[in-house]
C-alpha cells in the first residue's frame, strides 16, 4: 500500500480490551514485526455499569488512562529494542459505553441458529445520566493522553450504541451521551494543559482508590476551557482551579450535564421526551479578581464544561 501511496499511515491491530489474556504479549509481538512499517497501534475500550458497582463505572476514565499508558510503554520498549526513533501513536479505534450484557437474547439466538431477521433492532442502548458522565470522563482521558493518542473514534454514531437515536420515518433525538461529546468536540482546540488533581478519594472494585474529581483543560490565545467531572453520587463538589500563571478575564459559558430537576441518574431521553436531559447552565462559577483562579461548584454526578476568555483586561 505504501508503494502505491507513501503518504498513507498504517494502523496495526492491538488488543480488543485490556482484560484479554494475551494483552501485552500480543502488542510486543505484533510491534516487533511491524514497528518499521506502521504509524499507530490500536486499542478498543468499552465500559458498562456492572450490577452494584456504580463506583467502578464512574471511574472508567482511570481504566482508559491505564490502558493507554500500558500500550504506550510497550511501544517505547519495542522501539528502544529495535532502535526505532519515531512517533508511533495509540489509535483508540473504538471507544464508548456499551452494555454488552444487554444484547438482545432473541436476536442473538437467531444469529446463532441462522434464522435471520431482516434488519433487526440490535444494540440500541438507551443512555442515562450516569452514562453521559462516563462518556465525558473518557473524553477527559483522551485529552489528558493526547501526547500519545494519535486518533480516537467514538463507536457508533446512530442507533447502535450511539449518541443519536432515530426511528424509521420518524423522529431523531439526542441521547444523554451526545452532549459531552458535542461540547468537547466544539471546544477542544489549541494545547492540552497539564493538570494535577487534589481531591477526596473513594475506593472502587475495578480501579482501586480514585479521585472524586477529574479534569482536563485546553487553551488557545483566546480561550481556556475546563472539562470537569464530579464522581460523587450524592454530593456537590467545590473545585478550586489554579490556572498556574494563566489569566482569564471572563467566564464565557458554563454548562453541566447531570440529573434534571425531578429526575435521577437513570433519566434518559427518548422519542416521547427527547429533551428530558440536556446541558444546564452552571451558575456557581467565580473568577478571582486577578483572573488566575476559578471556583466551580459541580453538581453531584456530573460532567461540566467551563469556557473562559483568556488574557487580562489590564
Amino acid at each position: 500500500m505504501k508503494w502505491v501511496d507513501p503518504t498513507i499511515e498504517l494502523v496495526v491491530a492491538g488488543s480488543s480490551n485490556a482484560e484479554m489474556p494475551t494483552f501485552g504479549s500480543w502488542e510486543r509481538t505484533v510491534l516487533g514485526h511491524t514497528i518499521d512499517l506502521v504509524d499507530h497501534i490500536s486499542l478498543h475500550a468499552y465500559y458498562e455499569e456492572k450490577p452494584g458497582d456504580l463506583g467502578s463505572f464512574l471511574a472508567s476514565g482511570v481504566g482508559l488512562d491505564r490502558f493507554i499508558g500500558d500500550v504506550a510503554a510497550i511501544i517505547d520498549e519495542v522501539a528502544a529494542e529495535r532502535g526505532v526513533d519515531r512517533f508511533i501513536g495509540v489509535s483508540v479505534d473504538e471507544w464508548n459505553v456499551w452494555y454488552q450484557t444487554r444484547f438482545n437474547e432473541v436476536d442473538k439466538e437467531s444469529l446463532l441458529t441462522g434464522d435471520w431477521n431482516a434488519h433487526p433492532r440490535l444494540i440500541e442502548d438507551e443512555y442515562n445520566v450516569s452514562d453521559a458522565v462516563v462518556v465525558g470522563s473518557l473524553l477527559i482521558s483522551l485529552l489528558r493522553n493526547s501526547d500519545r493518542v494519535s486518533m480516537a473514534n467514538l463507536a457508533q454514531l446512530v442507533n447502535v450504541i450511539a449518541p443519536i437515536r432515530s426511528e424509521p420515518g420518524g423522529p431523531a433525538w439526542r441521547q444523554t451521551t451526545f452532549f459531552p461529546f458535542a461540547l468537547t468536540a466544539g471546544a477542544a482546540r489549541g494545547d492540552v494543559l497539564a493538570t494535577t488533581i487534589h481531591s477526596d478519594t473513594y475506593n472502587t472494585v475495578a480501579h482501586g482508590t480514585v479521585n472524586l474529581a477529574d479534569a482536563a483543560a485546553t487553551a488557545t490565545d483566546e480561550e481556556i476551557v475546563l472539562y470537569l467531572v464530579n464522581r460523587s453520587e450524592t454530593a456537590p463538589l467545590t473545585l478550586a482551579v489554579d490556572l498556574a500563571g494563566a489569566r482569564a478575564r471572563a467566564v464565557l459559558s458554563a454548562q453541566s450535564v447531570h440529573a434534571p430537576d425531578g429526575g435521577d441518574r437513570f433519566s434518559t431521553n427518548n422519542a416521547d421526551h427527547p429533551e428530558a436531559v440536556a446541558p444546564a447552565k452552571l451558575d456557581e462559577v467565580t473568577l478571582s479578581e486577578d483572573g488566575d483562579a476559578v471556583t466551580v461548584i459541580l453538581p453531584a454526578l456530573s460532567w461540566s464544561i467551563v469556557r473562559l476568555a483568556a488574557g487580562s483586561d489590564a
